[in-house]
């Protein structure tokens, strides 16, 4: 991917297939969940196995234990205490430093089951194929292979198990043909930047559109079907348009012309880019290679193919938009939090969002993310921990954050905060850093400021929401804090 797509305040596009149906590759493919430890309970993730093993699956719906070894790359004689631990089980292990069949055959020599092998780098390609070093030559046990981000999933859930075993189940082959917009075309840049960071941010069908292209002699316009990201490129700048029209032509919040009042002032370049990315479907297919995408975020799909039924919600849809906009962070350590309650039924995954125009960095000085935001949020007790996707948390190197809350508590809340974690260049005028954060779930959540927690109040300021603004009050009477919805009047 090149300039100026690379620009980190913009919304850069890639491109998705999008005629007919795309068959599934010939090499297995399958689907596999992580039942524990409770904290990744429901975690999706792929395989793509081996051409010198058999096919990684199990019984349907049967669990199995997922370990690691003390050295995770096995090119080492594994240690008495490994060997016994490796035993009747999968192994993760990392890529490098020897051959996939050394890894495969050192394992089953010790009793293993089965061996999930994730890259050593972060890659555009994401997947790969783990082919012999020797011609002909098979283990009888299965092997696969997944993109670093997958691996960095499954090692966080080893780790924070009290017994360092992860359970995961197998779910099903992936064998059925699916619509073309759900793969990737291969024309299509990708990342990463030069600094690291994902790019193109979302993704939308780019092939055979319908284009104009040029002039003739009777000075009459004519139309070709083209293919290319700069044909997905308008149909997502006709998307922002519509969410800009729905912000400030009084849609919010559920869709009907007249809900609100028009508002004079703008919503923030911030919260138009956030409600797209907060939307974004993640690609189900393929890349035109044979292989699956790796998950949301990544190189290739950014955080997903621009999807406006999740991303504003429509009369009847039973879905609900919150957001906070034109929000400051002063200084270094300043801190918000938000309580997000949710309904007692009709639950569905929740999509949380945080994204800022970040000032301009230097690459010769290192200073790519120059103020640096982190998103995190507090689930009840006894709930799944949030899905970041592939994305590493906390994240050093973009400007926006997304989190799923895949199956949410009924009638509990979310402390979501949102700190600053660097400000190294405050943008004037009293300000520090201005942010948007983005909420999309089902009809009845609530987003207020400040969030009762585990007994204890975080911060008592409660968003009030009238025809025409959005005010914010403490808990002390008359005491008016701000107008959130004037640009650079916070606090």
């Amino acid at each position: 991917v090149s300039t100026p797509a690379t620009c980190k305040n913009a919304l850069a596009v890639g491109a998705t297939l999008s005629m007919g149906y795309i068959d599934p590759p010939e090499d297995p493919v399958t689907n596999f969940e992580i039942m524990e430890p409770v904290e990744y309970k429901k975690r999706p993730f792929q395989l793509v196995s081996s051409l010198f093993t058999p096919v990684f699956e199990f019984k349907a719906n049967e669990t199995v234990d997922l370990v690691m070894t003390e050295f995770p790359r096995v090119c080492e004689e594994l240690s008495a205490k490994d060997r016994d631990a490796v035993k009747g089980k999968v192994v993760l292990v990392e890529r490098g430093d020897c051959f996939f069949i050394e890894k495969v055959q050192k394992l089953k020599d010790a009793g293993s089951i089965g061996t999930i092998i994730y890259n050593n780098e972060e890659s555009g390609s994401g997947f790969f194929k783990m082919a012999s070093s020797e011609g002909g030559f098979f283990i009888d046990m299965p092997a696969s292979s997944v993109p670093m981000s997958t691996g960095r999933l499954l090692a966080e859930a080893i780790k924070s198990s009290n017994s360092s075993v992860a359970k995961i189940r197998f779910v099903s082959r992936s064998d059925e043909s699916l619509p073309a917009f759900e793969s990737i075309a291969e024309y299509s840049s990708f990342g990463p930047t030069m600094d690291g960071r994902v790019k193109p941010d979302v993704v939308a069908p780019g092939e055979e559109i319908k284009s104009a292209t040029s002039v003739d002699s009777d000075n009459q316009c004519a139309t070709d079907r083209i293919s290319g990201t700069s044909m997905a490129t308008p149909l997502v700048a006709g998307i922002t348009a519509i969410v800009r029209q729905y912000l400030v032509g009084g849609y919010y919040p559920l869709g009907e012309r007249g809900m609100t009042k028009p508002t004079d002032t703008p919503p923030s370049g911030a919260l138009i880019k956030g409600v797209i990315i907060n939307g974004a479907a993640e690609l189900k297919g393929f890349a035109q290679s044979g292989l699956p995408l790796e998950p949301a975020p990544s190189f290739r799909q950014g955080w997903g193919r621009v999807e406006l039924d999740t991303s504003l919600p429509m009369p009847g849809s039973g879905r609900a938009l919150k957001f906070a906009d034109w929000k400051n962070l002063q200084s270094t350590g300043d801190e918000h939090v938000y309580c997000l309650t949710t309904p007692q039924t009709n639950l569905s995954s929740i999509s949380v969002t945080l994204n800022w125009m970040d000032a301009p960095g230097a690459l010769s000085g290192g200073g790519y993310l120059v103020n640096d935001l982190d998103l995190d949020i507090d689930v009840p007790e006894g709930s799944a921990d949030v899905s970041w996707g592939a994305s590493v948390h906390p994240d050093r190197k973009n400007n926006v954050e997304k989190a799923v809350i895949l199956e949410p508590a009924g009638g509990e809340q979310y402390a979501i905060k949102v700190k600053a974690h660097q400000i190294q260049w405050p943008m004037g005028n009293g300000r520090g850093q201005l942010y948007a954060l983005v909420v999309f779930g089902p009809e009845g959540i609530e987003l207020n400021e400040g969030c009762e927690k585990l007994g204890s109040v975080i911060e008592e300021d409660l968003v009030v929401e009238d025809d025409e603004m959005v005010q914010v009050f403490d808990n002390q009477e008359g005491s008016s804090a701000m107008e959130a919805s004037i640009a650079g009047n916070e606090e």
